[in-house]
């Protein structure tokens, strides 16, 4: 399927929160959103230089929410687009990282591309995002200097400037440009935990078929979990009270997605429950007729767990 790239829209940002609205037009196909920023960061001379967070250029975009009339499709962060793309795809999105400590100025970008097509699925044509079905279409966009761009053991500090917020979509184009059958929706849902839980449970939406759930699991203080898996130390999605959908733990799905998306090593601190096991949609988690899917699991102390539901909106059989 070819596609090519429209902008819609161009902004600048000088490192001050800002908050943005983007109207997407009508009757396109939408495969992705891209938000393509670039800027100039000035660092700080400083005795320690301390290592660049890989996704602080993504931390810019605190806020990335797309709404269609009353209905949120996706709300998320720069990061929860930057990391799941990274570890799916193999490879990070296109980017030049801020200076590693080195102080002085320096040109910094990032290419974030958010899914609105799946893929990965052999069927994904039935996942575009037509934007016919809708009265309207936009984009709420925060934007913010990000608190930390260096690791911990450093000195320094970052000035943004000059910069600039190219928003695109990738459309669909063709004689016969395939009709999308359902809307991929993505949330996030963040779980704070002062102390340590069993059995916690998280309701999961029923009514619905379930993509795929991201997991992101970290300290509270922001430190990403590590492979040693002592946050999550048991972890299951569980229908009508007992059937267990998925058992394990965190250290299992990680080393069950290396094996998925052929990956040697994956970020720290995040996770993949890919429910299409045959790469075609009607392989979904169905909990269209379910009772109840919770997602179960033991948690450390200060702990935070976002949990990011990948579902399909208006179902329709084809």
């Amino acid at each position: 399927m070819l596609t090519i790239e429209r902008q819609v829209a161009a902004i600048s940002y000088d490192g001050t929160a800002k908050k943005e609205t983007v109207r997407l037009p009508r009757d396109a196909s939408v495969a992705d959103i891209v938000f393509d920023l670039s800027f100039t960061d000035t660092v700080s001379a400083g005795a320690t230089s301390g290592t660049v967070m890989t996704d602080a250029v993504a931390c810019i975009l605190s806020g990335i929410k797309l709404v269609a009339g009353n209905t949120v499709i996706k709300n998320l962060t720069g990061r929860q687009v930057w990391n799941p793309a990274s570890l799916m795809a193999g490879t990070d999105p296109e980017h030049t990282p801020p200076a590693n400590g080195d102080a002085g100025a320096k040109v910094c970008s990032v290419c974030l591309p958010l899914e609105c097509m799946c893929k990965r699925m052999r069927d994904g044509w039935r996942t575009i995002l037509e934007t016919a079905r809708f009265p309207e279409l936009h984009l709420e966009l925060d934007l913010a200097l990000p608190t930390v761009m260096f690791s911990a053991d450093h000195d320094r500090t970052n000035t943004i400037s000059g910069g600039l917020l190219k928003v695109a979509y990738r459309q669909l184009v063709g004689r016969d440009r395939p009709r999308g059958q359902v809307v991929f929706q993505e949330t996030n849902y963040p779980l704070n935990f002062a102390t340590a839980r069993t059995a916690e449970r998280h309701a999961l939406t029923v009514g619905l078929r379930y993509r795929r759930i991201i997991l992101h699991s970290e300290l509270t203080s922001g430190t990403d979990d590590a492979d040693s898996n002592s946050l999550l130390s048991t972890l299951a999605v569980v229908g009508d009270g007992n059937l267990r959908i998925w058992d394990g733990n965190f250290l299992k799905l990680r080393n069950r997605n290396k094996q998925q998306y052929q990956r040697e090593t994956l970020q720290t601190g995040w996770g993949v429950l890919d429910f299409i096991t045959a790469g075609a949609l009607k392989t979904a988690l169905n909990a269209e007729q379910a009772n109840s899917l919770e997602l179960v699991f033991d948690s450390g102390a200060d702990h935070r767990l976002t949990v990011i539901p990948g579902t399909f909106l208006a179902y329709q059989r084809g």
